[in-house]
């Protein structure tokens, strides 16, 4: 087992309504003035987590207020939500029911096509040029590209690892136990030995968590085998590098998907009542629930769940990485409509992006306190003080910025960021990468075919509906709800964004 847990389990509903609480409480515009007599403007940042809110958020918040009153006269308030919250709350904040300055737009939580046709976030094209000019530089046009839509920016895309790939992560010690090699495990179906080893040898735990109802596992399958041109309602299969845009629910992979994940359940390997679960594989891992779980794969991703659960893990990768406009697009930081000061959120995004005191702070605290930093700008926890004890600690670097700029751990590689910016160059790229889905003609269609798909996707793929009993009439509800009329929209777009290349 590791030296040292870094993460605290998820947060309790109760501690979310706090902060929630805490931070709605805290006024839009401060009477305090900067030096050029310009009244000080708070910008509110809400983003999802893992796990629990740090309890030391508002010294962190205090002293990142510090550096923005500096620079651009203004203070911050941080609002992390749980995935589960974020999954409610998003679509009241994209409303404009609070102000908040700036939100990351988290595939698939939310939709960027459908927040820019709804006019739910601002065109921010302009202010990026006049505000925050670095920020364009840093990220650079490839990534930018596949962020704009009709030429517009309405969203600045994290700087992370940019491609995915999928695999499966188990309890190494429980494999050691039972002398269980890995090394032969190429696909899916090789898990049913792995899997019944688990169940007749430790019984008090469950072989295998899908993902859950908080997320749909089957999209980190679909997003390293299709590109899914931003929703999943309509994809092209082989990589992203066929030209006809297809249904992937009526796909060979996705049959194969649920069939093999009911076949689990009905064998007891899933954990029980996993379709209506909103607790992350972190959480379960470390409560001693699961033996194995999916999970999306990149450098790094293994030490990071090691830490947040406490326990050596082992992964075993099912498919190449794939790049995509979708997994360059689908974090990114937007200035929801509800903003009342969208230029300063967009000075924000300097800091979020050069600024590595600013980005360190966001991410592990202060120095001295909440980490030590050792050599080749590496971490760790300062001596006596472990995650249990620890009063910040989270994992949302891929998401805040500029993860480049940012520490690693002591516990990975020295050179992660540039494995990772390795990772992104070599990955597979679809052919059509860069293409931004402009869904506002088929609105009601999307929202009809979300709809249908709330209603069987989470049953399906974690394995509690059984496909040979339901599959035929979601596809029959799909086409109803009008998917062909989506991908027929989707195929015309691009075809011609193909022409204008």
């Amino acid at each position: 087992m590791k030296k040292w847990k870094r993460f605290l389990a998820a947060a309790v509903a109760g501690a979310m309504l706090l902060a929630m609480t805490a931070c709605g409480g805290k006024e839009t515009d401060s009477k305090d003035e900067g030096g050029n007599g310009e009244e000080t403007v708070n910008i509110t940042m809400t983003f999802p987590i893992l796990n629990a809110v740090p309890q030391d958020l508002d010294k962190v918040e205090a002293k990142l207020s510090e550096i923005a009153k500096e620079k651009y006269n203004c203070t911050i308030t941080l609002q992390p939500l749980g995935f589960a919250d974020y999954v409610s709350q998003a679509p009241l904040i994209l409303a404009g029911s609070e102000d908040i300055g700036l939100m990351i737009h988290f595939d698939p939580i939310t939709n960027y096509s459908s927040m820019v046709s709804s006019g739910q976030v601002n065109d921010i094209t302009e202010l990026l040029e006049e505000h925050a000019k670095d920020v364009i530089d840093t990220v650079g046009e490839e990534y930018l590209s596949a962020c704009r839509v009709d030429g517009k920016l309405y969203g600045v895309p994290t700087m992370h690892d940019l491609a995915t790939g999928y695999g499966v992560v188990m309890r190494t010690d429980l494999l050691e136990k039972h002398k269980i090699d890995v090394s032969n495990i190429k696909t899916m179906d090789d898990l049913d030995a792995v899997f019944q080893v688990i169940q007749e040898k430790e019984p008090d735990i469950s072989p295998m968590f899908t993902g859950g109802a908080a997320m749909n596992p089957a999209d980190a399958i679909m997003k390293s085998t299709a590109d899914t041109l931003g929703d999943g309602y309509g994809v092209l299969m082989d990589n992203g590098q066929e030209d006809t845009v297809k249904n992937y629910f009526e796909s060979d992979e996705y049959r194969a998907y649920v069939d093999k994940v009911y076949s689990w359940n009905q064998k007891g390997y899933l954990l029980p009542d996993s379709d209506s679960i909103q607790d992350t594989y972190s959480t379960l891992f470390r409560a001693n629930k699961i033996f194995a779980a999916f999970m999306t794969t990149k450098p790094g991703q293994v030490e990071q769940d090691e830490r947040n659960t406490g326990l050596d893990l082992t992964l075993v990768e099912l498919a190449e990485p794939l790049s995509m406009t979708t997994l360059v697009n689908g974090i990114q930081w937007v200035v929801p409509i509800g903003a009342s000061h969208p230029e300063k959120s967009v000075e924000i995004l300097n800091l979020l992006y050069t600024d590595a005191e600013f980005l360190n702070l966001l991410n592990y605290g202060i120095e001295g306190e909440h980490y030590v930093l050792g050599e080749n700008n590496q971490i760790s926890l300062p001596e006596g003080v472990t995650a249990d004890t620890s009063a910040f600690n989270w994992s949302i670097a891929y998401q805040s910025g500029n993860e480049f700029l940012c520490y690693t751990w002591d516990s990975d590689d020295p050179e992660l960021w540039k494995q990772t910016e390795q990772y992104n160059e070599e990955a597979e790229k679809s052919s059509a990468m860069g293409f931004t889905f402009d869904n506002s003609k088929v609105a009601n269609e999307i929202t009809a075919v979300t709809n249908v798909c709330s209603q069987y996707r989470v049953g399906f793929e974690n394995g509690a509906l059984d496909p040979a009993k339901n599959m035929e009439q979601f596809l029959a509800d799909l086409k109803t709800a009008g998917i062909d009329t989506i991908i027929a929209e989707k195929q015309a777009q691009l075809d011609e964004w193909k022409k204008a290349r």
